[in-house]
């Protein structure tokens, strides 16, 4: 990621974003086979780049689709030693802390989270509330072929390699939803109009400090010769 084009003032200092993979839709029916996490800390990543990572494959009750596994890649075998779904959604909560919750297309993931919660007995935090990154990016991208995460990655040049699975999708959240957040309020984004290239932070100060020190060049030749 090319954090230079990224306005960190606008980005929380701290937050988690979480993915889920499921054998299907229907939160009441289907169940979760995968839960991804990073956690992500303003200060420590401008330093090193890095977030924090979690991931656990969750045993289901039934078999995995093989229409599920020919998206996802995800089969039978390698979720056999999965954690419980107990231990899955008390391992999330436990890596997320008090930290705020992103995802992408949030009403997805807090539907089967919900869900969830209630088949294990386990006490939600309240609020439980998760930032949709999806209606973000809705609100500030235009002209683009879709609103899927992987077409908007390739948007941002995020690398979109294992998509579908938890923690690269994770990933490819995160950076959709930093580059949303440097959109200012009212603003939008057009990749189309923008192919030619976008301004670094770094050359927008240049160009600002460019216009005021010809003003100051003016302003005194002005005062000079009046």
């Amino acid at each position: 990621m090319n954090t230079d084009v990224i306005n960190w003032e606008n980005v929380p200092e701290e937050f988690v974003i979480f993915d889920l993979e499921t054998t299907g839709l229907d939160a009441e029916y289907c169940e979760i086979i995968e839960i991804g996490a990073l956690k992500f800390n303003k200060t420590n990543y401008l330093k090193d780049g890095q977030v924090d990572t979690f991931q656990t494959f969750v045993k289901p009750q039934r078999k995995i689709p093989s229409e599920i596994t020919a998206i996802n890649s995800i089969t039978n075998e390698m979720v056999e030693s999965g954690s419980t779904l107990k231990e899955a959604v008390e391992s999330l909560f436990t890596f997320a802390g008090k930290n705020k919750f992103v995802a992408y297309n949030a009403k997805f993931d807090v539907k089967f989270i919900r869900n969830a919660a209630k088949k294990v007995d386990f006490k939600l935090p309240r609020p439980f509330t998760v930032e949709c990154a999806y209606e973000l990016a809705k609100s500030k991208i235009i002209n683009v072929e879709n609103y899927k995460l992987s077409t908007l990655a390739k948007v941002f040049k995020a690398d979109t390699t294992g998509a579908h699975r938890a923690v690269n999708d994770c990933a490819m959240t995160l950076q959709v939803y930093l580059y949303c957040l440097t959109i200012p309020n009212g603003k939008v984004f057009d990749p189309k109009k923008s192919a030619r290239g976008t301004l670094t932070s770094q050359q927008i100060r240049g160009t600002f400090y460019l216009i005021i020190f010809a003003f100051l060049i003016l302003w005194i030749l002005y005062s000079v010769l009046k």
